[in-house]
């Protein structure tokens, strides 16, 4: 159901959080003809993508684009065996987390692409979605976590400023689970 993820929507330099009517977040003042949808395995990408259904089947968004990137980061430059190992068990990942999200949206019915690429994350996103010609991109609020975010930063933040089009960033039950326990401590 639409209203029942908290979320926040990007068009342009206008941000918009809470349980605002999707139509009001997103500037829906036309159809949706195209969405990328970012996937990565977590579970704030697993409730993004669940989105991501809901709104396609309630508005009849005829084309879905799944995109899951490999990074190629200097994490693992240079170390050429651990490289390869490393870039497989990444690729081979990335097409599971890819299956999975697939397999959710055809349950419901819908056609999906997918889309496997390496890369820096929020770029890939963005040059995806302005090659397609996106109308909309989703995805999870939390991807990476921990020291990785710190020097990497934010995923969504990068997308948000540099997407063609609006970004609709999902904080679903994983999020709000995370930020209690954060407040408990």
């Amino acid at each position: 159901m639409p209203f029942a993820f908290k979320y926040v929507a990007s068009s342009g330099n206008t941000y918009l959080t809470g349980r605002e009517p999707i139509e009001e977040a997103i500037g829906l003042r036309t159809e949706l003809e195209r969405i990328v949808v970012a996937v990565d395995g977590s579970e704030h990408s697993r409730e993004s993508a669940e989105f991501a259904a809901t709104m396609v089947e309630k508005y009849e968004i005829p084309e879905v684009i799944l995109i899951h990137v490999v990074p190629t980061t200097a994490i693992y430059e240079g170390v050429d065996v651990w490289r390869v190992n490393v870039m497989s068990f990444l690729e081979e990942h990335g097409s599971k987390v890819l299956e999975e999200a697939k397999e959710l949206m055809e349950a419901g019915g819908i056609e999906v692409e997918a889309v496997l690429t390496h890369g820096d994350p929020g770029s890939q996103i963005v040059k995806l979605a302005r090659k397609r010609e996106a109308d909309l991109i989703i995805m999870g609020s939390r991807g990476i976590t921990g020291l990785a975010s710190v020097f990497l930063g934010s995923v969504g933040e990068r997308v948000a400023r540099n997407a063609p089009c609006s970004v609709l960033i999902i904080r679903g039950d994983a999020f709000w689970a995370e930020e209690e326990a954060a407040g408990a401590e």
